[in-house]
């Protein structure tokens, strides 16, 4: 059935892929008319035909055409049959007309099987066999038993014969029950017997033997096109099938030494042939630079770094690749990896000091924060200390001097707006005001407005004097409070001076206390069940401040610099 088209259609089939456009197989011979349908009878005994297809055309419009949609296949009584012929065999006999036969079979086209004869066309059977070998059989020319007259009836013709180790064969003939072999001359002309009569024996070389690389000298270079000498030799295989059936391994039936006569030309080998090597192109070594790096200052010359490698280029078999320095011998020097960069000079700006802040107050062991801004860039600065005061307590000090490296801290820095430092349990407690100077301009100066309090630990000698002067008073375990205006210490353990008893009975020893600003007054601690007999307990700071604490616990503080007290003398 179909749709469309003018007053008469054509149908057609092509019963196959690859097959032409036919009008048979029951199809209408020439236009019919166009009604859309048709009732197809296909005919008994056409030959089954797969990948079937119909086309309808117009007659009036060539153009106008359909195919049916999907492929069909049409079976019928007779399959699509054809004549199959194998290949020839060898030849019944090497010499006086023999025949090569081969098979012949009837098979289905589509599928490839094997189907009677009977279903294919016999005049058109290919023939099972042909002549061969039809030239006259020859006798072997260099046996002396067939040309001395030993053999009235003359010699067989010669054949081959193989060889008493089942690997190969050779060319030869048999004269009662002996086998000889033929052409075996100094002429070396080897199986020329059976080469005249049209075939060769399978002796592993003859017509097969060739020319074998076996190895080679070290090339003369490396790249670029180099020369070596080579070694070959000639070398065979057998060919035919009794080698491995007679249970020879694979190796034992090929890589057959032969002599080099049986090879075709010349040696190829030898010291005078040289042959080119390494032809592929020389890689090159240069050397490759990264990027620089950004300066490390925006003025006052600075530097920048970078890293050089040296680089083989790509090959046709690597790509390029990071190799050694040594390497690029060749390639000029290493280039340089830093540089000055950014060498303008910077500017000096006025110095301003920022941190610590005016009166504040500041620990041995806690870190101090000194900030300022300005000077010159990469520049240094320097730190100065004035101690205006002794303490913290605002005793005050003969020298104001300003001066460096006290307790420790630094003279000069780097002047990047800020130095952090932790201060030594050793530097002095006492006022302190902190100037900053630049080095480069020392007319450049920022100063704090006020001093700070830089408050560490102070020594104090102890002394303990009994109630009856000359009284023996063995040094006693106590602790020692003492309470400022500003802190007040934790208790201190007294360690007594070895023979520090002197003839009044008094001993003395010492403690370190927190410096607690001006003292008001002490704390004696005694171990439980103990007893104090003195009459009082001095204390004297590292300022030769004499601090009395009675037996009442009444305090009062003198000066005895340089004096002789009532029971020692305080140096």
């Amino acid at each position: 059935r179909w749709t469309g088209g003018g007053a008469q259609v054509e149908l057609w089939i092509r019963p196959g892929a690859d097959a032409e456009m036919q009008r048979d197989r029951g199809l209408p011979s020439g236009p019919i008319d166009n009604l859309g349908t048709i009732q197809w009878t296909i005919p008994a005994g056409i030959p089954t035909t797969t990948s079937a297809k119909l086309m309808i055309t117009s007659p009036s419009d060539p153009t106008n055409l359909a195919w049916s949609p999907e492929l069909f296949t049409l079976i019928g009584a007779v399959p699509n049959t054809a004549w199959q012929a194998g290949p020839y065999g060898a030849c019944s006999t090497y010499c006086g007309g023999g025949k090569a036969e081969r098979t012949v079979a009837c098979v289905e086209v589509d599928t490839g099987n094997v189907v009677s004869d009977g279903l294919c066309n016999a005049a058109m059977k290919p023939a099972l066999d042909v002549p061969c070998n039809i030239h006259a059989c020859k006798h072997c020319p260099q046996v002396p038993a067939c040309f001395d007259g030993t053999f009235a009836g003359g010699c067989p013709a010669c054949r081959c014969y193989n060889q008493p180790s089942g690997q190969g064969q050779f060319c030869g003939m048999r004269i009662d029950g002996v086998t000889y072999g033929c052409d075996m001359d100094a002429s070396k002309k080897y199986q020329e017997c059976c080469q005249q009569q049209g075939f060769i024996c399978d002796d592993g070389c003859t017509g097969v033997a060739k020319w074998v690389h076996q190895s080679s000298s070290m090339c003369s270079k490396a790249c670029g096109g180099g020369t070596q000498t080579r070694t070959y030799s000639c070398q065979g295989n057998y060919t035919y099938e009794g080698c491995q059936q007679n249970g020879f391994s694979a190796s034992l039936c090929t890589n057959i030494t032969c002599e080099d006569f049986k090879c075709d030309g010349q040696d190829p080998g030898g010291p005078s042939n040289l042959f080119e090597c390494n032809t592929q192109a020389c890689p090159e070594y240069s050397w490759v630079s990264s990027p620089w790096t950004e300066c490390l200052r925006a003025c006052g010359t600075g530097q920048q770094f970078r890293a050089a490698s040296c680089m083989m280029s790509a090959t046709d078999d690597s790509p390029a690749i990071v190799v050694d320095d040594s390497m690029c011998t060749n390639a000029g020097s290493k280039p340089p990896l830093s540089q000055n960069c950014n060498t303008e000079p910077c500017d000096e700006t006025t110095l301003s000091f920022l941190l610590p802040a005016p009166g504040s107050d500041h620990e041995a062991g806690q870190t101090l924060n000194i900030t300022w801004g300005g000077g010159l860039m990469y520049g240094n600065v320097q730190l100065f200390f004035q101690k205006v005061s002794v303490g913290i307590s605002g005793f005050p000090t003969p020298y104001n001097d300003w001066l460096c490296c006290v307790g420790g801290m630094p003279t000069e820095v780097p002047n990047i707006g800020r130095y952090l430092v932790t201060i030594p349990a050793s530097f002095p407690s006492g006022q302190y005001n902190i100037k900053v100077v630049s080095s480069s301009a020392p007319e450049n100066v920022a100063a704090l407005k006020s001093p700070i309090s830089i408050r560490s630990h102070r020594e104090f000698q102890v002394i303990v004097v009994p109630q009856q002067l000359g009284a023996s008073l063995s040094a006693p375990e106590i602790e020692v409070t003492i309470h400022g205006a500003e802190h007040v210490s934790p208790p201190s353990q007294v360690t007594w001076h070895q023979s520090a008893t002197n003839a009044a009975g008094a001993v003395a020893g010492q403690i370190q206390a927190v410096d607690v600003g001006a003292i008001e007054h002490v704390t004696i601690n005694l171990p439980a069940g103990h007893v104090l007999d003195a009459t009082a307990l001095i204390l004297v700071d590292d300022n030769k401040n004499v601090i009395e604490v009675s037996a009442a616990l009444d305090i009062h503080q003198t000066t005895c610099l340089l004096d002789c007290c009532d029971v020692f003398c305080i140096t």
